[in-house]
């Protein structure tokens, strides 16, 4: 389970790498959606999407269900920040022109759900515009499977979802889940970025227990655990770079919109 009390250590860690999605999410809102009005950011974390949409122009509702987060976020924004989750937000039937989820939706017991849950609170005519990471290896992959491999920890069984509930992480499987949720105009598309972080704040996000890393590391014996940590000062000295580790990143991007006029669709199970 994460521990998010470790907010902070996320902000300056996977928050960096989740961080670079952010224009290219927002440059396809604005170019196949709405470019202006009320944006809500659905999972906010510490308000990186939220103050850039805000220095866009657009009128932000941040919501997010972690009051560690929450404090992040409202430290930067300079105001209060709802709490909340998907798939129920606090937010009324059609009350918003965009509803944003960056790197939300793979993350969610039940993604259809959730995508149904952003799809009610847009107006007809408003678009859902979300990011997830692709399916397979990711930027730190190698990383930490040299450090699971490198200290014989064993990684434990039951962290994916339920192949039941689970979508195709690619572009057409995120196109088909907006589709799903009764959105036309399905746009997908590719972000590729680089990222940067420090060595120490993400190993601080491993032991909150974020991630799949962050997971297996929490039940591992003392000793293994030590040897992880070992394995990971040994890679990333010899990765870094002038104190700093660089990673290429891959994300993939959707926006649909919810069909506008007196006769919009309803949004199927909601």
């Amino acid at each position: 389970m994460v521990d998010w009390s470790g907010a902070e250590a996320y902000a300056a860690s996977y928050a960096r790498l989740c961080g670079g999605a952010v224009a290219p999410l927002l440059d396809l809102v604005e170019r196949s959606g709405p470019r202006g009005g009320v944006l809500a950011d659905v999972g906010t974390g510490p308000g990186t999407l939220a103050a850039a949409a805000e220095a866009r122009g657009w009128s932000v509702e941040a919501i997010e269900p972690e009051p560690a987060m929450r404090r992040l976020a409202e430290q930067r924004l300079g105001r209060r920040v709802r709490a909340g989750a998907l798939p129920d937000l606090p937010l009324a039937d059609a009350a918003v022109d965009v509803a944003a989820a960056g790197f939300v939706v793979n993350h969610l017991p039940d993604p259809r759900a959730g995508v149904r849950g952003l799809a009610r609170v847009v107006r007809p005519g408003g678009a859902v515009a979300v990011s997830i990471w692709p399916g397979g290896p990711n930027a730190l992959t190698p990383l930490w499977e040299h450090v699971v491999a490198a200290s014989g920890a064993v990684q434990p069984g039951g962290l994916r979802l339920d192949p039941a509930l689970d979508f195709d992480r690619t572009e057409a499987g995120l196109a088909a889940l907006l589709r799903e949720a009764g959105l036309g105009e399905v746009v997908a598309a590719t972000a590729r970025f680089d990222c940067t972080v420090a060595p120490d704040p993400l190993w601080r996000s491993v032991e909150a227990g974020i991630g799949v890393i962050g997971t297996t590391w929490r039940q591992q014996a003392p000793r293994v655990r030590a040897a992880m940590h070992d394995a990971y000062r040994a890679e990333t000295a010899r990765l870094a770079v002038d104190g700093v580790l660089r990673f290429p990143a891959i994300a993939l991007l959707a926006i649909g919109r919810r069909s506008g006029g007196a006769h919009a669709a309803p949004i199927p199970g909601a």
